[in-house]
């Protein structure tokens, strides 16, 4: 059983890293540093995620059944001990998918017009996000706003015309969003066509959604 578990977690990291490694890929992009450190650290976090599951299901399944094998106290030290073999093994893939990156010549400069913009310089990510929302939620009782805000129909335009027009359109709304909030709020964005926007000042949600040509606004105190 500890077996069956362990290869499970082994999987769910190492398509964590396949998904890393096939979007930046698909966007033509090279990771940073930091993009490198941030996805190693979020496949540490898939790993542990799946052994607490996984301790979880064993603890579960066994019951006031005797003969399993291993007492489900031991399930999740065993599931940690024998996971870290194939946790090593994505590690080695992420550091040879970083040297190959590493290798390779930086891409020549654009000028002109052409020039494009990288759509993550005109927005936060994701684990900032979530840290601001943390922060302004725990700040006094004067309501706050967040809009969520995504591309209809994203999928089709990637699908279609493919992935070079579909980051252009992602810059373009990106920039729209910047023009909108009007240094009212932050723009985050959440996911791969999904943005959101934290306003300090309640008041200013309707004022900014209009503007990003949103028709719903959603609002919410702090408590």
């Amino acid at each position: 059983m500890i077996e069956v578990y362990d290869n499970h977690i082994g999987r769910c990291v190492a398509a964590r890293l396949e998904s890393y490694e096939t979007a930046y890929a698909e966007a033509g992009r090279t990771p940073t540093e930091q993009d490198f450190a941030e996805i190693l650290e979020d496949c540490k976090s898939v790993r542990i995620r799946e052994i607490g599951h996984s301790a979880r299901a064993i603890k579960g399944f066994i019951g006031p059944r005797a003969v399993v094998g291993v007492p489900a106290q031991d399930a999740q030290p065993q599931l940690e001990k024998s996971s870290a073999h194939g946790y090593d093994i994505v590690v080695q893939k992420w550091k040879t998918w970083k040297a190959k990156t590493q290798l390779q010549p930086a891409p020549a400069k654009v000028q002109g017009p052409e020039k494009q913009t990288d759509v993550s310089i005109l927005t936060h990510k994701k684990p900032e996000f979530e840290i601001a929302l943390a922060s302004l939620a725990s700040k006094g009782d004067t309501p706050c706003a967040l809009l969520f805000l995504d591309l209809d129909k994203f999928k089709s335009i990637n699908d279609t015309l493919g992935h070079l027009v579909g980051d252009q359109a992602l810059r373009e709304f990106a920039n729209g969003l910047l023009r909108a909030c009007d240094r009212k709020g932050a723009i985050y964005r959440v996911g791969g066509d999904e943005f959101c926007v934290l306003l300090p000042q309640a008041d200013g949600a309707m004022y900014v959604s209009k503007r990003a040509g949103g028709n719903r606004v959603k609002q919410a105190d702090r408590r």
